[in-house]
């Protein structure tokens, strides 16, 4: 008996597993971070990094993630900037950066 697989095409022929729905998304997600790393098992590993600082409580952020810190400051603060989101949601695997402008009136 076979079992059907949904192995994306930019992860090509070497990557032979059977996907089940959720695994399938998964390895679209990779896929597209072999974009960034061309080493796909880098890119899978930096997007497991980033997802577990990102929640905490577990060995690569014992403490608390970053998403329960984003909460905590905006309930703190009462708002945030773009610019002190990406503060605190930036690592070294995943930078992100925010730049906001204004204009009032006519565009020049």
């Amino acid at each position: 008996m076979s079992r059907k697989t949904d192995t994306p095409a930019a992860m090509g022929d070497s990557l032979r597993i059977n996907l089940t729905t959720g695994k399938a998304r998964k390895s679209k997600v990779a896929a597209v971070c072999n974009v960034f790393d061309a080493n796909k098992s880098e890119a899978v590993l930096q997007a497991c990094v980033y997802a577990a600082e990102m929640r905490g409580h577990n060995a690569v952020s014992p403490n608390m993630g970053l998403l329960e810190e984003l909460m905590t400051a905006a309930t703190e603060r009462g708002s945030l900037t773009p610019e002190e989101i990406a503060e605190i949601i930036s690592t070294e695997e995943v930078p992100v950066q925010a730049e906001t402008t204004w204009a009032v009136g006519n565009e020049a």
